[in-house]
C-alpha cells in the first residue's frame, strides 16, 4: 500500500514564499509539483490553498498573480490522488478550521500528515503519522 502525504496549507504557502532556496517546505512543494511525492487532495483543501495564496499579504510575499497561482494549483490537482473524505469525527483538539485536513488524513489507510501547525500535529499524533516539512523532506531524493 502506497503511503500518501496530506500536505497542510501552511507548508504549501511556506514553499512559495520562502526566500531560502531548498528550504524544507519548498522541497515538499517542488516534489508535489514534480510527482516525486505522492499526496492526496480534497476539493476543500485545494480551495483552502487557493484562498490563502490569494490573500493580499501572501500575494505580496510570493509575487504571483491569480493566474499563476491557479496554474500551480492545477498542476497540483493533476498530480494528486483526489479523495472525498466522509464526515467522520476527528480527534479531540483538532481546531474547526483544520477538521477537513484531519478528515482527509484519516480517510487514507496509509498517510503522512505534513504540517507546521503544532496544535494540529499534537491533536493528530496517534491517529496518523505526522511530520514537519523538515522531517518529511528526508523521504525525498537528496537535494542536488
Amino acid at each position: 500500500m502506497r503511503t500518501l502525504g496530506v500536505v497542510d496549507t501552511n507548508v504549501v504557502v511556506s514553499g512559495l514564499v520562502s526566500p531560502a532556496e531548498g528550504a524544507p517546505p519548498q522541497r515538499i512543494l517542488n516534489a508535489m509539483l514534480a510527482a516525486e511525492l505522492g499526496f492526496a487532495l480534497s476539493v476543500e483543501l485545494i480551495a483552502e490553498y487557493r484562498g490563502v495564496l490569494l490573500r493580499p499579504g501572501i500575494m505580496a510575499l510570493h509575487g504571483l498573480g491569480e493566474a499563476e497561482v491557479d496554474a500551480i494549483l492545477q498542476r497540483l490537482a493533476l498530480e494528486a490522488v483526489e479523495v472525498d473524505p466522509e464526515p467522520i469525527a476527528v480527534p479531540h483538539g483538532v481546531e474547526p478550521g483544520d477538521e477537513h485536513v484531519a478528515r482527509l488524513a484519516l480517510a487514507l489507510p496509509a498517510c503522512v500528515l505534513i504540517t507546521g501547525d503544532r496544535a494540529l500535529a499534537a491533536a493528530m499524533s496517534g491517529a496518523c503519522e505526522v511530520r514537519t516539512a523538515a522531517e518529511a523532506q528526508r523521504l525525498l531524493a537528496p537535494a542536488p
